[in-house]
Parts: C-alpha cells; sequence; structure tokens
C-alpha cells in the first residue's frame, strides 16, 4: 500500500474538483460489459495475470487465501454490524457465521486484489468450504450478493484499486491511499437491502483519486 501526503492545497483541490464526489455519497459508474460470473479476479481488474504478477510478484495461491482471510478479519476486528441480527461483523457470535456482512465483503476484494485467475463465483464456493455446511450456506448467499453489488460497482471497484482514494483526516490533512482499503470500498457497496456489507468511517472521508 503507497500513502502519499498531498504537497500543497493546490493539488488537493484539484483532484476534489475532478472527482466531485466523496467516495461514500458517489453513485456507480456504468455497469460492468460482461456478467459478473463470466468475470475472472484478473479480467474485472483489467489487467492480465502476466501483468499482475509483474508488479506484485508471484505468490501462491494458498498465500493469497491467507492473505485475504488476514485482511478480512482485521478490517472487522471489533466493528459493530449495521445489520440486524448479528452482533459483530467478525462473525461467531450468537451462531452466525465468522464471514459476516463486512468479512465477507472485504474477503472477496482481497481475493481479486491480490490476483484471482477463476471466475468469480470460485470464491463463494471457497468461503462455504471455510464455514461448512452448517453456516456455509449463509456465508455463500452473502458472498453472491457482494458478487451482485459487483455488477453495479465493478467499474469504482477497478479504479479504487488502480488509482486509489484520498483520506480526508479530522484535522484537515488529506493522503492519497492506493489502493483504496477494501473495507472502505465495501462501505460504499451495498446488498439486495442496500445496506452497506461495511460500517461507514464515521471521521475519515475518502475522495477519488
Amino acid at each position: 500500500m503507497v500513502v502519499t501526503r498531498t504537497a500543497t492545497a493546490v493539488v488537493v483541490l484539484f483532484a476534489v474538483a475532478t472527482c466531485a464526489f466523496a467516495a461514500p455519497t458517489r453513485g456507480p459508474m456504468a455497469r460492468l460489459s460482461k456478467p459478473v460470473a463470466e468475470l475472472t479476479g484478473y479480467s474485472l481488474l483489467g489487467v492480465s495475470e502476466a501483468e499482475h504478477v509483474a508488479v506484485h510478484g508471484q505468490v501462491s495461491d494458498a498465500q493469497k487465501i491467507a492473505n485475504a482471510q488476514a485482511i478480512a478479519e482485521r478490517a472487522v476486528a471489533g466493528v459493530k454490524n449495521p445489520h440486524a441480527g448479528e452482533a459483530n461483523q467478525a462473525g461467531g457470535a450468537g451462531g452466525a457465521p465468522a464471514f459476516g456482512t463486512c468479512m465477507n465483503c472485504v474477503y472477496v476484494l482481497e481475493r481479486i486484489k491480490q490476483g484471482y485467475q477463476y471466475l468469480l463465483p470460485s470464491i463463494c464456493v471457497e468461503i462455504f468450504s471455510k464455514e461448512g455446511s452448517e453456516k456455509g450456506k449463509e456465508a455463500y448467499g452473502m458472498c453472491h450478493q457482494v458478487l451482485a453489488s459487483l455488477s453495479v460497482w465493478g467499474n469504482n471497484v477497478r479504479h479504487w484499486f488502480h488509482y486509489g482514494c484520498y483520506k480526508s483526516e479530522v484535522y484537515g490533512a488529506m493522503e492519497l491511499i492506493r489502493p483504496c482499503p477494501s473495507h472502505v470500498i465495501c462501505a460504499q457497496m451495498a446488498d439486495f437491502e442496500k445496506k452497506t456489507f461495511c460500517k461507514k468511517l464515521d471521521q475519515d472521508k475518502l475522495l477519488d483519486a
């Protein structure tokens, strides 16, 4: 993750004027040209596997899975879930699946971000296998809601991964964070009930780069 502090207020104002929207209120770009079920992680990112490896290096799929789960767990640890009936986004409480709404979304985006060579619905099968047959059905269904949301937000996600987003801190400074954190993107994407997968950040706002 590259963090670059903007040098002058002029640069910041230019960046804000260019995008014109704060990420928490921005509408989606045009829908993806192909159905999500027909896309791999690489095709959603708009790069080839070779191009991705050239930038990020060769990483085994097992390591990518471990990395994605670790990031998802850190992103949701101790955060209250805005969805009723799920005590904690980190999951597990009250019999809820570990892959709750927020962790599910972050995991899916991290698998895509780190390079995913298979069709995207395979990530949902991956989540099901992690949860087991009892809790896996709910997590599997939520994963497909994330993919359905990507059919609307996919081009935004691609943009935020490639170009990042600006973080506006409480004391007025701004930083460019690239790629944009998955949990921040998941706080913009919504499920079938139009509830965001992750809780929106209260103190910090993110602006498109």
